[in-house]
């Protein structure tokens, strides 16, 4: 954990100038004010037992110890950064508090992740079954081959599955779940399956553009090492990419903006008018 970007910089003062500002009757009540918020986030740390996270401990402490120094010396030039280091102490352990007291969404969270990690786990070793019902079982496009897609499909979806334990996981340890973000959650096991499909064409492309042909299906007679390498890659791209499909879905939407633009609308300044 490290300390946010973009601190109040310090403004240089002359000795007389700070001396000026000491004898300010509002200037002394602001640094006594300031004086006790830091202690009271110092007793706080103990009393919520926070400390039990070095992480969060150790970061808080830096910054109030920082906020100390600024009151202590007078550092008048930097009074605005010490409320900055409490008031972002403050927040964190606001968000720690909560984290803490957040219990239901945490545990609904899981057992949504163990749900879809049976369920790819028995679609991975029999994906046919899900072709089934609607007749599809038999390749019908030579170029989507069914058994090689939904293995890349549902490979996807249990790198979601792995997202999600993992976030989860971390963020409850860190004590910085937010339920605001369950939605995201819930959809790692979709999201990942979207990636594994496009990948699966991404790298079934590549193959028919090198004359290879996946092992299993039509057209493949033995299992040489050269049709077993892309589909361990496949499959290995497919859960590893969708683990991390927040960093996939932003490359992807950098690259399509860089071709087709950024529909973002930028406010435009209103003209300005002669009053006179």
């Amino acid at each position: 954990m490290t300390p946010p970007m973009n601190p109040p910089r310090s403004v240089p003062l002359t000795d007389a100038q700070v001396a000026e500002l000491l004898q300010r009757p509002d200037v002394q009540e602001r640094l006594g004010l300031l004086s006790r918020a830091i202690q009271t986030e110092y007793d706080r740390i103990l009393r919520d037992n926070v400390s039990a996270n070095n992480e969060i401990t150790d970061w808080c402490h830096g910054l109030l110890a920082e906020a100390r120094v600024i009151v202590t010396y007078r550092e008048m030039g930097a009074l605005a950064k010490a409320e900055w280091c409490v008031e972002q102490v403050r927040t964190r352990l606001d968000r720690a508090q909560q984290s803490a007291e957040e219990v239901r969404a945490p545990v609904l969270i899981t057992l949504w992740g163990i749900l879809w990690f049976f369920l790819f786990v028995y679609l991975i070793v029999d994906p046919m079954r899900v072709l089934e019902p609607f007749g599809l079982s038999s390749p019908v496009d030579s170029f989507i081959r069914p058994e090689v897609f939904l293995h890349a499909l549902f490979f996807g979806g249990l790198g979601g599955v792995a997202a999600v334990f993992y976030h989860l996981f971390r963020h409850v340890r860190n004590r910085s779940f937010d339920n605001k973000h369950v939605l995201s959650y819930v959809g790692k096991p979709f999201m990942g399956m979207i990636l594994g499909a496009m990948i699966y064409l991404s790298v079934f492309v590549a193959m028919r553009i090198l004359g290879l042909t996946p092992v299993g299906v039509a057209g493949s007679e033995s299992e040489s090492l050269t049709q077993l390498l892309p589909m361990a890659f496949l499959y290995l791209a497919a859960t590893a990419i969708s683990f991390k499909e927040n960093l996939a879905f932003s490359s992807l939407n950098r690259t399509v903006k860089a071709i087709v633009g950024d529909d973002e609308v930028k406010a435009v300044a209103a003209p300005q008018t002669d009053s006179r």
